[in-house]
């Protein structure tokens, strides 16, 4: 993703958002690239585990 947004794109400074499963990848997008990354936002991230039901979850 970084590839794409940051070499080929030439995004130097992305603003990342993901909700639920997106969440994880917004934050590894950002993670690594921090310089590269204006801002973030996530929300709604599941907990990981196994196999973790919605009782559980909420």
């Amino acid at each position: 993703m970084h590839t794409l947004i940051a070499d080929r794109l030439g995004v130097g400074d992305a603003r990342v958002i993901g909700h639920d499963f997106g969440a994880a990848e917004a934050f590894q997008y950002a993670g690594p690239f921090p310089d590269d990354t204006a801002r973030l936002g996530y929300l709604d991230l599941p907990l990981p585990g196994p196999a973790i039901d919605a009782p559980t979850y909420r």
